[in-house]
């Protein structure tokens, strides 16, 4: 999950990680795991689009962009955690 603090605590998808792109810009080698499929996601699909190339770029494989976002995901009817 790319977005910000606030919006991850506001609800992320199980199981998501939260790397705020900007993070994630500062030091994807530190961000991204190497060995695992990545799942990009933010609020409406922008930012995780973005994160996505990024790990593209740097020679990633198995990148998948959650297209509309947690909003989507919402609107699919599936389940946001909220953090403690």
């Amino acid at each position: 999950d790319v977005r910000d603090e606030s919006e991850w605590q506001a609800g992320h998808i199980p199981n998501a990680k939260p790397v705020p792109l900007d993070h994630l810009r500062a030091d994807p080698e530190k961000a991204l795991s190497a060995d695992k499929p990545k799942l990009f996601i933010c609020a409406k699909g922008v930012r995780s689009l973005t994160a996505a190339k990024l790990a593209e770029r740097l020679g990633f494989s198995k990148l998948y962009n959650v297209e509309g976002g947690t909003a989507g995901w919402v609107k699919a009817g599936l389940p946001l955690v909220r953090a403690a």
